[in-house]
């Protein structure tokens, strides 16, 4: 079914249609928005620091409970953050996979391969950055092991 002729003068016209796109979204915001606040009262509140905690450093704070469990509690940019000491673990950082080195008496030489083909520099022992010698320590303990022969498939 057509719309009247009267009507359809409103439905062609380009503010009519901004008009009519404003309003559905405003009621979809104002339906979103009823949303989130009923769902925001039963949510736990975030964990902070007992009044008791003692300040081991700026933003770092320790706390036993009353079952000897010792937690910290660290403020990030997100809020507080609880663990346990045994929960926290310093990752020991990968060197990068596809880089080679070689040493060269005092200097080692460094292999990437690259989309333009192998990039390839030198560096003395002493100026290695924090990258460079955890692959060199890498290069050296793979080296060190003994390489296995493959096994023959019968």
């Amino acid at each position: 079914m057509r719309p009247s002729p009267r009507y359809q003068i409103y439905l062609d016209k380009p503010m009519f249609r901004c008009v009519l796109t404003i309003l559905i979204l405003a009621a979809g915001l104002a339906a979103a928005d009823g949303k989130s606040k009923a769902g925001s009262r039963d949510a736990a509140p975030p964990p902070s620091p007992p009044a008791t905690a003692r300040e081991v450093e700026p933003g770092t704070f320790e706390y036993k409970d009353p079952q000897g469990r010792l937690w910290i509690y660290k403020r990030t940019p997100f809020g507080w953050s609880r663990y346990t000491p045994d929960q926290k673990t310093e990752a020991q950082p990968e060197p990068p996979s596809g880089i080679t080195a070689h040493e060269e008496g005092d200097n080692v030489r460094f292999e990437r391969r690259g989309p333009f083909g192998v990039s390839r520099w030198v560096r003395k022992k002493s100026e290695l950055n924090e990258e460079e010698r955890l692959i060199w320590e890498k290069a050296k303990r793979d080296s060190a092991a003994p390489a296995k022969a493959p096994r023959k498939q019968e």
